[in-house]
């Protein structure tokens, strides 16, 4: 009785192992295809890189500057 819940408790574990690399092989082949997509892209479009680039650092600096302004301001109200 004991060993054929062992066995059994093994075969669902292997079992979910299995979904799981299978689910990790479809989400890897799923990013591999949008990074083969977006270097498509640059290839035809290698301005593309430089709006983009462009636009990361315009976004990424004005937030930034409102977590700079946010923490001056809880300093200033605290």
């Amino acid at each position: 009785m004991l060993l054929s819940s062992v066995s059994y408790e093994e075969e669902a574990s292997i079992h979910s192992e299995r979904e799981l690399s299978h689910s990790q092989i479809f989400h890897f082949g799923y990013r591999l295809q949008i990074l083969s997509i977006f270097i498509s892209l640059i290839d035809l479009f290698p301005w593309c890189l430089f709006i983009s680039a462009g636009s990361v650092n315009y976004i990424c600096h004005h937030i930034i500057q409102f977590n700079w302004t946010y923490v001056k301001l809880q300093h200033w109200f605290l």
